[in-house]
């Protein structure tokens, strides 16, 4: 798993098994720390796109 901060846009990539999972979210300029956690066995992914390279 990656996650980078460049200004005030968070990128977090990862994959698993083959499925490859990356989203960016924009945080408030007055935002200064960003907290991120890894939880439980059980997961929910919304927002699903699929993009295929070509």
């Amino acid at each position: 798993m990656v996650i980078q901060r460049k200004g005030n846009v968070i990128a977090v990539a990862t994959e698993n098994l083959g499925i490859a999972i990356h989203g960016e979210y924009v945080i408030p300029d007055d935002v200064t720390h960003v907290y991120a956690a890894l939880t439980g066995d059980r997961c929910a992914i919304t927002n699903i796109r699929v993009h295929h390279d070509r």
